[in-house]
């Protein structure tokens, strides 16, 4: 087994499991970018920010999540 941590899935980064709607996955970005908005100044809110963005525009367009869902099955 490698010490090198895996990516989290875009699922995951949003806090959501595949089989949730689509309400349910915007309801959980809505919460997280308040949460890691770069205005917060954290350290990594900016990094963090735009791939919560990058998992939410990708899990609510139907083409792109089907797409993705290949890619980690």
């Amino acid at each position: 087994m490698s010490t090198e941590e895996r990516e989290p899935t875009l699922y995951e980064l949003l806090e959501v499991s595949p089989n949730d709607s689509f309400v349910t996955i915007r309801e959980s970005y809505r919460r997280l970018v308040k949460q890691f908005h770069p205005s917060n100044r954290e350290t990594g809110s900016v990094e963090k920010f735009r791939k919560l963005t990058d998992a939410y525009c990708t899990l609510t367009d139907r083409d792109r999540r089907a797409e993705y869902n290949k890619t980690i099955s």
